[in-house]
């Protein structure tokens, strides 16, 4: 019986982790070439997405996500593992993802066609970039 119930709170416990705790924020864009200029946008852990203008050090807002998305969408890139990885390929046309914490910025940026990141980073990318749509 004591077996069945500690098993039975681990389990509650795992299954109320809220990924949203893990980052404060998704930055996310593409952009480059001639202009230099980015289509960059954040997430933040509450569900806010914004369009920054890195030139002007400005955010605008773009839309609140229902809080089931939002917390899936964290919970893909936790499980996703994308936040060991160090990516730094950057080319003409570039393509990022910065992971931000309340002390760290794990920032992945690939571009170059020789060097392509793993297939889960590119998914996850398409994922956050479906949201500006």
């Amino acid at each position: 019986m004591k077996i069945y119930l500690l098993t039975t709170i681990t389990l509650i416990l795992f299954s109320c982790h809220d990924y949203r705790k893990e980052f404060t924020a998704i930055e996310f864009g593409k952009g480059g070439g001639f202009t230099g200029k980015y289509d960059a946008y954040k997430l933040d852990n509450t569900g806010n997405l914004y369009k920054i203008d890195h030139k002007v050090n400005s955010e605008t807002f773009v839309k609140l996500l229902p809080a089931k998305q939002c917390k899936e969408l964290f919970k893909t890139v936790s499980n996703a593992g994308i936040s060991k990885l160090s990516i730094n390929n950057p080319y003409n046309m570039s393509s990022y993802i910065s992971l931000v914490t309340k002390t760290d910025t794990n920032r992945l940026v690939w571009g170059d066609p020789k060097k392509n990141p793993p297939q889960i980073v590119g998914e996850v990318f398409e994922k956050l970039m479906l949201l500006t749509k």
